[in-house]
């Protein structure tokens, strides 16, 4: 069977593999997809089909090798990294940058992803206090050539928490998390979100924060300011775009950075991150 995506230009085969095409349907929020007329796509842009331990993927992003997971929710979590980069390359203007993003007061604040740092997990602690959440891992973004803008684009996919989940979580947080559990696997959680929590895709608004995260042990949620040098390097860093030059990177990066406020939070907790942010940019008291 082979699906058309709208907003993809090529087809995604899933040979004998249907049974991932009900997951895909609860994980994607505005995405519209039919299986294809005629069903001869000879080069579809990503392919799926069951092998001898799993569901196995090529596509262009694979480098010629192919993913093999064993269970159909990693391997949807897994496929989704493939059709956003689709998403992306189909474009033809929008930057990846590994990072969440969340609509707090009008405007994007980006995460730029740091090691354990739990952006999804913030991500999604946030959404539980009113703010939307655009992405919890890959943010497109729309450089608006010529007006200045930078703007965030949802992705159009559910948040998705690694397991198991952080001891320190709050009763509050797990209740939330726990009661918008959607598909489930040894390694990672969905969370359900509704239209009000979560962007859908194609969605977009204005970045204009850009926040390093940093996770320490017991210590005391603060945010202060830190140099725009510093935020450029980190979003360089994580740059997704294989097809784009270093130089246009660069460029585009610069520009979204310079018209941010750039400051870096540090905290212990998911739930103290999350309630100085929404006290500080939503005046959520």
């Amino acid at each position: 069977m082979e699906l058309k995506f709208e907003g993809l230009k090529n087809m995604i085969s899933f040979d004998g593999t249907e049974e991932l095409v009900p997951v895909l349907e609860k994980v994607l929020k505005g995405w519209k997809f039919k299986p294809a007329k005629n069903n001869a796509s000879k080069n579809p842009i990503i392919r799926i089909r069951r092998g001898p331990t799993g569901y196995e993927r090529t596509s262009p992003w694979l480098n010629g090798g192919k993913m093999v997971l064993a269970n159909p929710v990693d391997a949807v979590c897994d496929l989704l990294l493939d059709i956003e980069r689709a998403f992306i390359a189909d474009s033809g203007k929008l930057l990846a940058l590994h990072a969440a993003a969340v609509e707090l007061d009008g405007g994007l604040s980006v995460f730029p992803s740091t090691h354990n740092a739990g952006k999804s997990t913030l991500g999604v602690l946030l959404a539980a206090r009113g703010a939307r959440l655009f992405a919890d891992d890959v943010t497109p973004l729309d450089p608006q050539q010529g007006n200045g803008l930078f703007m965030g684009v949802a992705p159009g996919f559910l948040p998705r928490l690694r397991l198991p989940l952080p001891d320190d979580l709050a009763p509050e947080g797990a209740d939330f998390i726990n009661s918008h559990a959607g598909p489930k696997s040894e390694n990672f959680l969905y969370i359900n979100l509704n239209e009000t929590q979560l962007a859908s895709l194609g969605q977009s608004a204005p970045v204009n924060r850009i926040i390093l995260l940093e996770r320490k042990k017991d210590a005391a949620a603060e945010i202060i300011t830190v140099k725009k040098s510093e935020i450029l390097k980190h979003t360089i860093m994580q740059s997704l775009n294989q097809d784009v030059s270093a130089i246009e990177i660069l460029d585009n990066l610069n520009g979204m950075v310079a018209g941010c406020e750039c400051l870096r939070l540090t905290y212990g907790r998911s739930e103290d991150a999350a309630k100085l942010l929404m006290s500080t940019f939503a005046n959520e008291k």
